[in-house]
């Protein structure tokens, strides 16, 4: 069974157009074993199938968020290494994109954990549709506007809170490798040098 990198899944013809397949690593990575069978969805009766395209692109964005954090993590550590961690101005902008990747990839594991097991809520025994909540629509609506307001009082504490942090700018006593002097990276971010005390 091989793993798709990418591709197109078409539900009604049950295939994966325009895919880039690695061979042999579905069966190893699901098996443990080079030459493990590995049932596809054409085992399964239609009736019991989820929606294939959400999940096929949420597991993909998932794990490239992963790839792309280990990544930059994995550099991160070679520049220290080589005491260029605070100097290396294309690593900062780096991680500062990568701040919401992780809550990218958490969404995305929701999307294939609860779409993939459709239409069951427990697999196999207890469908979507029978789990189905009695309560009353107004009920449902004013619980979700609390929550709705609650969540975006809290987002706009912490943007004015981190915004008054970020507006602030560094503190004068700047972190260092022990290779690299404070004058070094006071310079690579434009500030003038720390005194001794401040350094201190």
């Amino acid at each position: 069974m091989p793993i798709n990198l990418i591709a197109w899944p078409d539900e009604k013809a049950e295939r994966n157009d325009y895919a880039l397949e690695i061979p042999l690593l579905g069966s190893l990575i699901l098996t443990h074993s080079l030459n493990g069978e590995v049932k596809g969805l054409k085992e399964v009766p239609a009736s019991e199938r989820p929606p294939v395209l959400p999940v096929f692109l949420a597991f993909r964005v998932m794990v490239g968020c992963g790839i792309l954090l280990l990544a930059v993590a994995f550099t991160g550590l070679y520049l220290r290494w080589r005491g260029r961690l605070y100097t290396t101005r294309w690593y900062q902008i780096a991680c500062m994109g990568c701040v919401p990747l992780g809550f990218i990839a958490t969404l995305a594991g929701w999307v294939v954990t609860e779409v993939g097991r459709q239409p069951y809520v427990i697999y196999g025994h207890f469908r979507t549709a029978e789990a189905v909540s009695p309560l009353a629509t107004g009920a449902v609506a004013s619980s979700m506007a609390v929550a709705f307001v609650l969540y975006n009082c809290l987002l706009l504490g912490f943007f004015w809170y981190a915004g008054r942090l970020a507006w602030r700018g560094p503190m004068s006593g700047l972190p260092t490798h022990p290779a690299v002097p404070l004058a070094t990276v006071a310079a690579a971010l434009g500030q003038t040098s720390p005194t001794p005390e401040g350094a201190k």
